[in-house]
């Protein structure tokens, strides 16, 4: 289903489209899923290091209590909140 005088680098799936376009945009939509899921997570994190800092402390003290609650007595039984831990970069 090629048109004459353009070559298809993948050649063409069974509706004509070309394929290295179609690959080409998956390619960029998962740039730029992965470039935003770093910018969000260091901001948050900068952000809950920042208010660390500015109350000497007690924020970080409450947030590894709040995260220890949530994870302990249930990771038996689920693997999310360990997960969740991971995923925030304090330990279980």
């Amino acid at each position: 289903m090629t048109s004459r005088g353009h070559a298809r680098l993948l050649g063409t799936d069974q509706v004509g489209r070309d394929t290295l376009s179609r690959v080409d945009l998956r390619r960029r939509t998962s740039l730029i899923v992965a470039f935003s899921a770093v910018i969000l997570g260091t901001t948050v994190r900068l952000a809950v290091g920042r208010a660390s800092a500015d109350t000497a402390g007690r924020f970080d003290l409450v947030s590894q209590r709040v995260m220890k609650s949530a994870v302990v007595p249930r990771s038996h039984h689920s693997p999310w909140p360990s997960l969740m831990a991971i995923g925030t970069g304090s330990p279980p």
